[in-house]
């Protein structure tokens, strides 16, 4: 009944609508370009007009940066690699360096890009270019810069590095039926051959000959992309890894701060570290501070200092334990861990092991705040984006810290370490050192 009541309510309502929509088709009626037809051609009318501007833009200084920041997330999130190229003119010549930009603009693809990074240097950023690729273009670009009289100083930045680039081509080689690449023409990037006509693919080679480079100058196997990679061709080009130059220096607050902090504390624990010597030393034989190796910014190794908790042979039972770790990743945690001397455990409990590193924040190898510096067997087993924590100093705190520690699973504790890159800050370093004591005495997922 309720149905048949409504029914009227709503014949009345798609009346209305159907109203509405003969209005709107009679006020198109005797425009020169129907609804479909506008639809259809004016986005493809500014996608036109911005490949023609793209084909002649050279770029500033601020804009290549943040296209390589987008380029090295991209790089990060997968296993694509690729090469930034400095061009530095010997004697600086602005007029001569915008006509190179340019003809560099013209040559080469539509997704690779070109800056004039001030009024001598030129980038250039080649997407998903390998070494072997780099280097072909720096063959054509010195006879380039001959053509025009400019004498250049050079460098191909691969990311993230130059070894992880030339393992993958070891390993192309390796899969490939042929003596070459399994793509057959340098690398499956479109530089291998010279760029075709620069755009598209990179795969029309009649072109790049008649300007100056042929097939001779592509790599003919693994052992001369090594060779070329390595000190360049005639050592004009060449390599160095990428990522450890995106790496972040320390601000100058953040190292005063580190520096008084420290110190200050280093004078008024005093005590406590006489009586924590006196307890280790009491307990069990060996050294009253452990040194390690751990990776700093950049991936620096530096020595590491802790008070020692563990027996002297702990390193060499780990293997026998490594049934027993209770975490996911490079990670090794056990909490009723057997090496753990008696004073060792108590100082765990309460962080008072981590003590000794106030010295390294004196020395400047990492700070209050920061990501935990991690030792060099753990980065070898990193993902590319987690090697990005590398990217700042590591620190005695930070947000893993004063979340729970060890109750953390480790791609939840990179995640924070990331969080914690993106976000720095004066004001976050303030909050985190005042939560830090809170959790020290809550021995959260301390063990």
């Amino acid at each position: 009944m309720a149905a048949q009541e409504t029914s009227p309510n709503r014949s009345h309502e798609l009346r209305g609508l159907h109203d509405e929509v003969t209005q709107f088709e009679r006020s198109r009626e005797g425009s020169s370009l129907d609804v479909s037809e506008e639809l259809g051609r004016a986005p493809e009318l500014r996608l036109q007009d911005h490949e023609n501007r793209s084909a002649r833009n050279v770029l500033g200084a601020h804009e290549f940066e943040l296209f390589l920041a987008r380029e090295r997330d991209l790089a990060d999130r997968g296993t694509r690699l690729f090469s930034l190229m400095v061009l530095r003119d010997r004697e600086p010549n602005g007029s001569l360096l915008r006509q190179l930009a340019s003809k560099l603009r013209e040559r080469l693809r539509a997704t690779d890009l070109v800056a004039l990074l001030d009024t001598y240097q030129i980038g250039l950023l080649l997407s998903d270019t390998n070494p072997a690729g780099a280097q072909v273009v720096g063959d054509w670009i010195d006879k380039s810069a001959a053509e025009l009289g400019i004498q250049l100083d050079a460098m191909i930045y691969v990311y993230p590095t130059v070894e992880e680039a030339l393992g993958r081509v070891r390993d192309e080689d390796k899969s490939s039926d042929g003596p070459g690449p399994s793509n057959g023409n340098g690398h499956g990037n479109g530089h291998g051959n010279g760029h075709g006509n620069g755009h598209g693919n990179g795969h029309g080679t009649n072109e790049m000959s008649r300007n100056g480079s042929s097939h001779e100058d592509q790599p003919r196997d693994s052992s001369e992309i090594e060779y070329r990679a390595s000190i360049g061709p005639a050592g004009r080009w060449p390599m160095a890894d990428l990522w450890p130059h995106l790496c972040a220096p320390i601000p100058a607050w953040k190292r005063t701060c580190d520096i008084a902090g420290s110190a200050l504390a280093l004078l008024a624990l005093l005590p406590v570290f006489a009586l924590t010597a006196l307890a280790i030393k009491l307990d069990s034989p060996g050294p009253v501070v452990f040194r390690q190796t751990r990776a700093g910014r950049a991936g620096r190794p530096f020595d590491f200092y802790k008070f020692r908790s563990m027996f002297v042979d702990a390193e060499a039972r780990r293997a026998e334990l490594a049934a027993h770790n209770e975490q996911d990743g490079p990670i090794f945690k056990i909490q009723r861990d057997p090496r753990i001397t008696r004073v060792g455990r108590f100082l765990r409990r309460w962080s008072i092991d981590e003590l000794p590193q106030l010295w390294n924040i004196l020395k400047g190898d990492i700070s209050l705040v920061g990501p935990r510096s991690p030792t060099l067997d753990e980065v070898a087993q990193y993902e590319r984006w987690q090697r990005r924590r590398l990217s700042i100093t590591g620190g005695v705190t930070c947000i893993w810290q004063v979340s729970g520690r060890s109750q953390i699973g480790f791609r939840d504790w990179m995640r924070m370490d990331m969080r914690y890159v993106r976000c720095r800050g004066l004001w976050l370093d303030v909050c985190l050192l005042a939560r830090t004591v809170p959790a020290v005495l809550s021995c959260r997922g301390a063990y």
